[in-house]
């Protein structure tokens, strides 16, 4: 059972506040309920603007009750010094994620070492990149059981403080435009398996970056999102079956790419690299192909399909297509059905053994189409 509460959903802070009451009440309903709530999560700000200290307590005091309870998120609102102690209160928190908050300003170093005696398995700390927000939080995270951590590294923020030992990662996810941050926990991660780095500047600030890195470092990495240029040096002699190239055309062939120690099985790509470079030459064994398009100018379904529809090979063992725009809203493509069915012609002549197909727009509305089902569905991505 999930909770949510804040400006988007009143009835659920309302339902929320009234829960957590007759949970202190000891009512045997609210107790039975308490037990099966997994996750809490607040939007803010308007529900933040009511948390005085005895709100916060009421909220945390309950909480104490909600034994499964495992996952806390809050959302654009405040971090403050009464929350962390709630937090602390939580008997089997292991996830917490803080998305684009604010710390509380008079914080003092004693609250922040608080903050370092969670022990979390999943911790997402991510701001908007105008503002250090809870970055501030970077130095006193605690790495002793962590085994997701998803984080914003700014140019002007504190530095993470790593332990002398290896790291528990398996997902690292780092929001940062350089990655000399990055190299530390990455040489420290010999279990990652995931490795996100999304928002880098395509071509590296140290062209050196790389050669902190031997072949001794994250040997267990099979997925990788980043741009070309740190693509090329991530994955020689890597297990990458999952590639998602997170920048523009490649500036050259990407038979480079095949000299992952695994065969490539999931790829992501801009619509305009996929059509400019022989990528079926050399992902012949993949089964789930994302297209998406990169640039302003408005690219179809149509349109990339026209430019697929040709190959004669295809990609002979494909099971899934995913075809992400951008200001393209996907109800207006099928105006008629007889759009629907030309699409899926092109699409199952291409790939012979799909079995999914989904068309994702900007405003996360997507279509999709199960060949068993053998109809369109129309929808939106929570």
């Amino acid at each position: 059972m999930t909770f949510m509460g804040g400006s988007t959903a009143p009835l659920s802070v309302k339902a929320a506040s009234s829960l957590c009451r007759k949970i202190l009440a000891k009512e045997k309903s609210a107790l039975l309920l308490a037990a099966h709530v997994k996750r809490w999560r607040f939007v803010g700000p308007t529900v933040l603007s009511l948390w005085t200290p005895a709100f916060l307590a009421m909220y945390f005091e309950a909480m104490k009750c909600m034994i499964n309870l495992t996952e806390f998120a809050l959302f654009e609102g405040q971090v403050t010094k009464d929350m962390i102690k709630g937090w602390l209160s939580i008997p089997s928190l292991n996830s917490l994620a803080l998305h684009h908050c604010q710390i509380e300003e008079d914080f003092s170093s004693r609250n922040l070492r608080k903050f370092k005696t969670l022990r979390l398995r999943k911790l997402l700390i991510q701001s908007k990149r105008d503002t250090l927000g809870t970055s501030l939080l970077n130095p006193w995270i605690d790495f002793s059981c962590l085994h997701h951590l998803q984080i914003g590294l700014h140019d002007k923020g504190p530095p993470l403080s790593l332990p002398d030992d290896d790291l528990s990662l398996v997902l690292l996810e780092v929001l940062a435009t350089d990655i000399g941050p990055c190299i530390g926990l990455m040489k420290k991660s010999p279990k990652l398996k995931i490795l996100r780095l999304p928002q880098l500047y395509p071509i590296p600030h140290d062209e050196d970056w790389a050669k902190e890195l031997d072949s001794s470092h994250l040997p267990a990495l099979a997925e990788i999102e980043a741009p070309w240029e740190y693509c090329l040096k991530l994955i020689p002699g890597r297990p990458i079956t999952t590639l998602k190239l997170a920048d523009m055309c490649p500036k050259r062939n990407p038979e480079i790419l095949q000299r992952s120690a695994s065969l490539i099985r999931y790829l992501k790509i801009p619509y305009q690299a996929y059509v400019k470079f022989p990528f079926l030459n050399h992902f012949s064994s993949l089964q789930s192909l994302e297209v998406f398009n990169s640039f302003e100018r408005k690219v179809t379904v149509q349109e990339i399909l026209n430019s697929i529809k040709d190959v004669k090979t295809g990609h002979p063992e494909l099971r899934s297509l995913c075809i992400s725009l951008e200001g393209e809203g996907i109800s207006q493509i099928f105006d008629r059905e007889s759009q629907e069915d030309e699409t899926l012609k092109i699409i199952e002549s291409t790939f012979p053994m799909i079995e999914k197909v989904e068309l994702v727009d900007h405003r996360v509305r997507q279509m999709y189409y199960h060949v068993g089902d053998e109809m369109w569905e129309r929808g939106s991505i929570c």
